[in-house]
């Protein structure tokens, strides 16, 4: 929650991006964190991929912070241990073709 305050309270961002990330991201997830709130951050993610002029110091915080709720959800955990099963079993094919139809469907 610390990682996320800051973020959402750093000087070298726009303010309209600043008040999307404390209102829909920050706020929500004080009061009452939920999976939701993963694609919340998935959707500013990729935003701020495209936003210009947006510093580097606050993008690598901003997808640190995304990399940790994902562990918080334990959304990572499948992942892991699918590329685990790929390596150990030779299902390279169909361990990709999930994982590509887990990200983009």
């Amino acid at each position: 929650m610390t990682r996320i305050r800051d973020i959402a309270h750093r000087n070298d961002i726009p303010q309209e991006l600043k008040s999307e990330i404390k209102h829909r991201l920050q706020n929500k997830l004080h009061r009452s964190a939920d999976p939701g709130d993963l694609k919340t951050c998935e959707e500013l993610i990729h935003r701020t991929r495209q936003w210009h002029g947006l510093s580097d110091g606050f993008r690598h915080e901003f997808e640190t912070f995304y990399v940790e709720l994902k562990e918080f959800f334990n959304a990572m955990g499948l992942d892991k241990l699918l590329e685990m099963v790929k390596k150990q079993t030779g299902l390279e094919h169909q361990v990709n073709e999930f994982l590509g139809m887990k990200y983009h469907n």
